[in-house]
């Protein structure tokens, strides 16, 4: 339960964060007289002369205080997932070690040993718990 519960959740954070660093965004930010007015990342830009219905002169435009910046988040466009071979001597040795003792305890949790197969308990001489005067409560 508790393996199960911590392998559950080492997947969804190791998920998320592949989503997150391949992901890219776009932020937009909008200044009027040196101050941010408006910043966007998922939604359209709110500026200044949205509400303006006239078009605007050459004289407005020259003295425009507003300014627009956009700042671009690339993700990671290029994943490589290193193969066996990628590795050297010291490190193919791990990786097979690695599989090879953790393998029956990861995969065969609930089945019985194999070991233990052909073992037969002790024949009883005398009741132990009667002996030593030890019961179970």
């Amino acid at each position: 339960m508790k393996f199960s519960f911590l392998h559950k959740s080492a997947s969804l954070v190791l998920a998320v964060l592949v989503l997150f660093s391949t992901m890219s965004l776009t932020v937009e930010k909008h200044f009027c007289g040196g101050q941010l007015i408006d910043v966007a990342v998922f939604t359209k830009l709110h500026r200044c002369g949205d509400g303006i219905s006239e078009m605007p002169t050459l004289d407005t435009l020259k003295k425009s205080c507003c300014k627009d910046e956009v700042d671009i988040i690339e993700g990671v466009t290029n994943l490589h997932v290193p193969s066996f071979q990628d590795l050297d001597v010291d490190g193919q040795d791990f990786a097979v070690g690695f599989i090879i003792t953790y393998y029956n305890l990861i995969l065969n949790e609930d089945s019985n040993l194999s070991v233990l197969r052909h073992y037969e308990p002790p024949n009883l001489v005398k009741e132990i718990y009667l002996f030593n005067e030890t019961y179970i409560i």
